[in-house]
């Protein structure tokens, strides 16, 4: 059984506080609106890794100029 902290919205929360944390080092995401759920959904499905996620994240941001 899984352990999340909120009733409902546990992705959603983590995407924000992975983007908020992105723009508080100077970086952006850039990919389409599209592709931020639907990797949310994939971490949670297929239980990504962290290395995997933190990769993923890397090849999708760009630091702000």
């Amino acid at each position: 059984m899984m352990q999340h902290p909120f009733f409902d919205g546990n992705k959603r929360s983590g995407i924000a506080t992975a983007l908020v944390f992105l723009e508080l080092n100077g970086y952006s995401l850039i990919l389409k609106k599209k592709d931020i759920p639907d990797f949310a959904l994939q971490i949670v499905t297929e239980k990504l890794e962290l290395g995997y996620i933190a990769t993923w994240l890397k090849k999708h941001s760009k630091k702000r100029k």
